[in-house]
């Protein structure tokens, strides 16, 4: 009976200790939405609005939602979005490795990276050839970040 209830002890307190550290790890996720801005001004730049939400549909909706209603937008396929800790940029001006992901045929995308326990910068990166490219910083706490981004490009106009 001692071994059986030293057995169920045993397996309580690993599964415990699994839950806490699976619970305590660190990552980043990026989610958003990739459009053309169709109808920008004449030398316009392309934009991107980033939001740390909990509720991530919720918050590309609302973010959609909340741009201009005069902006004609269509999804953007094949767009490259990165996304980097700003402090692995070398002395050099190498900008260290970007880890990406590709935007779906809706203009859809989805990013998760583990990363170190830390808080530092992000730089997060928005580019199609042939269009302008826009990039941005935000300050993170890896803890369960998480990133809606909604990002309108403009095509280039050489």
């Amino acid at each position: 009976m001692k071994k059986l209830f030293a057995g169920i002890v045993f397996i309580a307190t690993t599964l415990l200790i699994l839950v806490l550290v699976a619970g305590c790890n660190p990552f980043i996720r990026l989610e958003g939405k990739v459009y053309e801005w169709v109808n920008a001004p004449e030398n316009a730049s392309s934009e991107i609005y980033i939001e740390t939400t909990s509720f991530p549909i919720i918050g590309i909706t609302n973010m959609i939602e909340g741009l201009n209603k005069d902006i004609v937008k269509v999804p953007l396929e094949d767009v490259v979005i990165q996304v980097r800790e700003k402090k692995e940029t070398k002395i050099d001006g190498d900008e260290g490795k970007y880890y990406e992901v590709n935007s779906d045929i809706n203009g859809d995308f989805d990013y998760f990276s583990p990363t170190a326990p830390t808080q530092d910068q992000l730089i997060i990166k928005v580019s199609k050839p042939g269009y302008c490219e826009v990039a941005n910083e935000v300050t993170f706490i890896s803890h369960g970040t998480h990133y809606t981004i909604v990002a309108l490009l403009v095509r280039q106009t050489n």
